[in-house]
């Protein structure tokens, strides 16, 4: 039986050297695995035959939980790390390197386990039948995701780019979430919703401005080519250029 202290160290810990609550490698690939077979067969198969549910309450709730979870990430982070992005070396040199690296886990960590809610966005994408948007990007992006953020706390790495990253991804989360709780109140709500192409634009934005940093910060010796940027250079390749195939498809050709 979990225990209430068990609950509060987990969620709570600011240990960043405390790892053995992150699971192993082969727990994260099985809940990944698990999440990309589900969505793309066991549930449709559950759902063929199935009157697709009503979740309009439900999702005005979840897109705005995750507004404010991701609004509160990146004012935490963003505030305690873009005011110093002048000493581009302060995560090797600094003499409070320690104090650094406890005060950005501690948020860090709700980053993690925010992106395990995300995979709710999926299920209800299920639910409701929009097979449409169960598209390989869609799927790619969130299994994705969660295992670079393991993979991140799990090697401990120690440099400054992780660090940009997340106030930068949890603000374009904010943007995005604000969208789709606009429009699961409904038709009426479409007025509103022009900007709705720009949030790819800010996506592939993200994406070019974090490949840049962590190329100039290389570059200018903040950080080692270490074994982990093997993985996250093209994966960051890889999701710029499928959303910009997607904004191309969905938005060049009808304007």
């Amino acid at each position: 039986m979990v225990s209430l202290q068990g609950l509060k160290d987990f969620f709570f810990n600011e240990d960043p050297d405390n790892l053995e609550r992150i699971g192993s490698f082969y727990t994260i690939i099985s809940i990944v695995c698990g999440y990309v077979v589900f969505v793309t067969y066991v549930g449709p198969r559950l759902m063929r035959g199935r009157k697709p549910f009503k979740l309009n309450k439900i999702l005005i709730t979840y897109n705005a939980c995750i507004v404010l979870i991701n609004a509160f990430i990146a004012y935490k982070i963003g505030t305690h790390v873009y005011p110093r992005l002048y000493m581009m070396c302060w995560s090797r040199d600094s003499y409070d390197i320690d104090y650094h690296i406890k005060y950005i886990f501690k948020y860090g960590w709700w980053f993690y386990l925010s992106k395990y809610v995300d995979f709710l966005d999926t299920l209800f994408f299920v639910l409701r039948k929009k097979w449409r948007q169960i598209s390989f990007l869609h799927v790619f992006h969130h299994g994705s995701v969660v295992f670079l953020c393991w993979l991140g706390i799990y090697l401990k790495h120690r440099g400054l780019y992780l660090a940009f990253g997340m106030p930068l991804n949890a603000f374009i989360h904010v943007c995005t979430y604000s969208y789709y709780t606009l429009a699961a109140f409904g038709p009426r709500m479409q007025k509103f919703l022009w900007w709705k192409k720009y949030l790819t634009f800010l996506q592939v934005g993200q994406f070019i401005v974090g490949l840049t940093f962590i190329f100039s910060t290389i570059a200018l010796g903040c950080e080692e080519l270490e074994p982990i940027f093997i993985i996250v250079i093209p994966f960051g390749i890889t999701l710029l250029l499928l959303f910009v195939n997607f904004y191309n498809k969905n938005y060049v050709k009808s304007d």
